[in-house]
């Protein structure tokens, strides 16, 4: 089988999409098929700070899109602005001259600051352009739902990347060591890291990686007076292999959507680092429950995370366990294996089964989360009350609903000394008044807070006593999970899928939990209350 590979970069860039080029071209060439690579190296591009144009137009035309009809499968990776939508373009026009098939791999969304106007209607074009292709692959389960409106699911596969494997690392050194591995260009947001690091003490902070941002960054660490930090550039296999074994924390902490993955957080886990991140679609997935996510371009957040995992040495050293056997669940073999078998598919005329090959961790994995620590007594007694939420409430509900992709969701919160519950946030729920109150008593979440129980509810896991649930035929499961504040149940999250959409599993019930517990553990350690008075 031929296989044409238009992609942004390839070796000798280094960057995540290149390193996917060379592992997925190069398993697919031992599958005994012929592979060859287009990338910006082929066609020249204009780069004008973090804005760049191809000329795949003019120039790609006579180098590359008259001879599509010579391939089987043409395997387009975007977006990128005026390379991939006029790859889509061209080859579906050959494909209708009995051309090659097309699949389409989405790494990201384009969000550049200060230009939104310009970044959302083309993130709209650009997946409604993907409707051409043939087959649609995603790397993670979050991008794969936000496609659904785009393109039908059974033509979505999920197909993740992977990192570079490393020697079993069985000890981390002394102290507290925190790695970032990426290039020096604004949306990795190393500014963010920088400014955590200037507020917590007994860090040592390395920095590997280039690109035009460095002298800023150099300086910025040098006002900050962050004397233990170490930019060591463009490092070679080993310098990153050792960094990765002395680091205990790897951060990934960018800013926009452009970040949709990072292969640096596998490589990081593979090696025994526990990964932090921002809460992106993608990036979550791949921290998954052996991690922590904050607010992109919260340095605060980010810096209250890095102290508590400093000062929690057993809850690292078991991050750092449950990290090393999440990221060997991912590889470069399985991912070429994935794409091999749509290729051969599409080649045979078929039409593909879509591919869900995203790992799902073992129950005893998501055992691994910040386990809660006895939580600290108080001047004063903090109650729920009808004045609403804190922020720190606020942003749990806001990172759960993005995270699990609900139809719709419910905070309500326990009332002191009353028998029911205060619906104090939802989304989804058109028809339902914040304040409005549920009885404890023959109401679902009244029940998960009465027996303090997470529970999934479907028609396999439901529970006799709240089985009403089962005659709404809109919905196709639910998760029901109560939340604690000073050992206490203070409210229940609801979660609910609709009947159009993939049901809840027990993996999706262990997270939820492990999620909940390790924001429990990060907020009852910080100077902000749970709930206001």
């Amino acid at each position: 089988m031929k296989v044409l590979m238009i992609i942004s970069e390839a070796p000798p860039v280094i960057s995540g999409i290149a390193r996917a080029a060379e592992e997925i071209s190069t398993r697919l060439q031992s599958f005994g098929h012929c592979v060859d690579i287009v990338s910006s190296n082929d066609i020249p591009r204009i780069e004008l700070g973090e804005l760049r144009l191809s000329s795949m137009l003019w120039k790609g035309l006579d180098r590359v899109l008259r001879r599509l009809h010579e391939y089987d499968i043409v395997h387009i990776h975007g977006p990128v602005p005026s390379f991939s939508d006029v790859a889509l373009l061209f080859a579906a026009l050959a494909r209708r001259r009995s051309g090659p098939r097309i699949v389409y791999t989405h790494h990201c969304e384009i969000e550049l600051p200060g230009k939104e106007v310009v970044c959302a209607p083309y993130n709209f074009m650009h997946r409604t352009l993907a409707r051409l292709a043939d087959h649609v692959v995603v790397y993670t389960p979050s991008y794969a739902e936000s496609f659904t409106p785009f393109v039908a699911p059974e033509k979505i596969s999920v197909i993740p990347g992977a990192g570079n494997e490393h020697d079993p690392v069985t000890s981390k050194p002394d102290g507290f060591n925190v790695l970032f591995v990426g290039q020096l260009r604004p949306y990795k947001g190393l500014e963010v890291l920088l400014r955590a690091a200037a507020h917590l003490g007994g860090v040592k902070l390395t920095i590997i990686g280039t690109g035009h941002r460095e002298a800023h960054y150099r300086e910025l660490a040098e006002e900050l007076d962050l004397q233990n930090t170490h930019f060591l550039g463009k490092a070679s296999e080993e310098v990153v292999d050792a960094a990765y074994a002395e680091a205990h924390v790897l951060v990934l902490p960018s800013l926009t959507r452009a970040e949709a993955f990072g292969l640096v957080l596998l490589e990081g886990m593979a090696a025994g680092c526990v990964p932090v991140a921002s809460h992106l679609p993608g990036v979550k997935d791949v921290v998954g429950s052996v991690g922590a996510t904050f607010e992109p371009g919260n340095a605060d957040q980010l810096a209250e995370v890095l102290r508590s995992l400093q000062q929690n040495r057993g809850a690292l050293q078991q991050l750092s366990a449950a990290a090393r056997h999440w990221a060997a669940q991912f590889s470069w073999d399985m991912t070429a294996r994935g794409y091999d078998q749509l290729f051969t598919a599409l080649a045979r005329g078929e039409t593909p089964a879509a591919l869900n090959w995203f790992p799902q961790p073992a129950s005893s994995l998501h055992a691994m989360h910040m386990p809660v620590a006895p939580r600290k007594a108080r001047a004063h007694i903090i109650t729920p009350s009808l004045a609403g939420l804190t922020q720190s409430v606020r942003t749990m509900f806001e990172l759960v609903t993005q995270q699990f992709g609900p139809s719709s969701a419910s905070l309500l919160l326990k009332l002191p000394a009353e028998e029911s519950l205060v619906i104090s946030a939802h989304m989804g729920l058109n028809d339902v008044l914040l304040g409005s109150r549920v009885a404890l008593r023959g109401s679902v979440a009244g029940w998960v807070a009465s027996e303090d129980r997470p529970t999934i509810i479907d028609a396999q896991h439901a529970p006799r006593e709240i089985r009403e649930f089962l005659r709404r035929p809109d919905l196709s499961s639910a998760l029901s999970v109560p939340v604690h504040f000073q050992d206490q149940v203070a409210g229940v999250l609801n979660l609910a899928r609709r009947a159009h959409q993939l049901p809840y599993t027990q993996d999706d019930l262990h997270e939820l939990v492990a999620f909940i517990s390790s924001w429990e553990y990060f907020n009852a350690n910080s100077s902000q209350p749970m709930l206001t008075a």
